[in-house]
C-alpha cells in the first residue's frame, strides 16, 4: 500500500533530508532511503510609484535547483500575463529576472507578482507588490520675476514661486504674498488653484 504525508507550508527548518520508519512488528522495522525537500523562493523587488507615460520596470530573485520553465508577470485585476523571455538564461542558483513596461497608464496600476514554473510541474509565486501610476497637472508659466521650484508633498507637490533676487538694478517684491503655492493632486492630475503670484520690481524713489 501507498502511504504519504505533507507539509502545509515549508519554511527554512523542512530543507532537510527526510526518512520514513516502518514498524512491521514490535521488533522489525525498516527505514527507507533519504528524500532530500528543497526549497524555491521567488522574490519580486521593490516598485517605485511612476507617472503616467513613464516606464517601470518589475524584477524578481529567484533561488532553486534547476532553470524554471516558465517566469510569467501577473497583473492580479486585470488577469494580464507577460511571460517572461528565458531562452537566453543560463542556470545559476539565484537569478534575476526583469520585465518593463513601457508608458504605462492608470490602467494598469495594482498588484502585481511573478509566477514560476518548473519542468517537474511545481509552481512558485513571489510575494506581490503594488504600482501606483501617477497623474502629472499641466506644464504651468513662471510668473514674471519669479523662480519656480517644485517640492515634493505627500500625495503630490507643489509648485512654488520666489522674486528673482535682487541686482544693483532692481530689487523684487511678491504682488500677493498669499498666493505663492499650488498644489498638484497626482491622484487626479488637477492643480488646487489657477494662480501664483508675480513679483514686483520695487521703483527707487529717489
Amino acid at each position: 500500500s501507498t502511504q504519504s504525508t505533507g507539509i502545509d507550508s515549508l519554511t527554512q527548518e523542512d530543507i532537510k533530508d527526510f526518512r520514513a520508519t516502518i514498524d512491521f512488528t514490535s521488533s522489525v522495522s525498516i527505514t527507507t532511503d533519504s528524500l532530500t525537500v528543497r526549497a524555491v523562493t521567488v522574490l519580486c523587488g521593490d516598485v517605485s510609484s511612476t507617472f503616467e507615460t513613464e516606464d517601470v520596470t518589475f524584477t524578481a530573485d529567484i533561488t532553486g535547483e534547476e532553470l524554471p520553465q516558465k517566469v510569467v508577470l501577473i497583473h492580479e485585476e486585470s488577469g494580464s500575463e507577460v511571460e517572461i523571455d528565458m531562452s537566453s538564461t543560463s542556470y545559476s542558483t539565484t537569478l534575476t529576472v526583469s520585465h518593463t513596461l513601457s508608458s504605462v497608464y492608470a490602467t494598469q496600476a495594482g498588484t502585481y507578482y511573478f509566477s514560476v514554473t518548473y519542468s517537474s510541474g511545481l509552481v512558485a509565486t513571489s510575494n506581490t507588490k503594488t504600482l501606483a501610476v501617477l497623474k502629472k497637472c499641466k506644464e504651468i508659466s513662471t510668473p514674471v520675476n519669479t523662480s519656480l521650484e517644485k517640492v515634493d508633498q505627500t500625495g503630490g507637490y507643489n509648485q512654488v514661486v520666489t522674486c528673482l533676487p535682487d541686482d544693483p538694478d532692481n530689487s523684487y517684491v511678491l504682488l500677493d504674498s498669499d498666493s505663492t503655492s499650488i498644489f498638484c493632486n497626482t491622484s487626479t492630475g488637477l492643480y488646487n488653484s489657477d494662480y501664483l503670484s508675480p513679483c514686483l520690481v520695487v521703483v527707487n524713489s529717489t
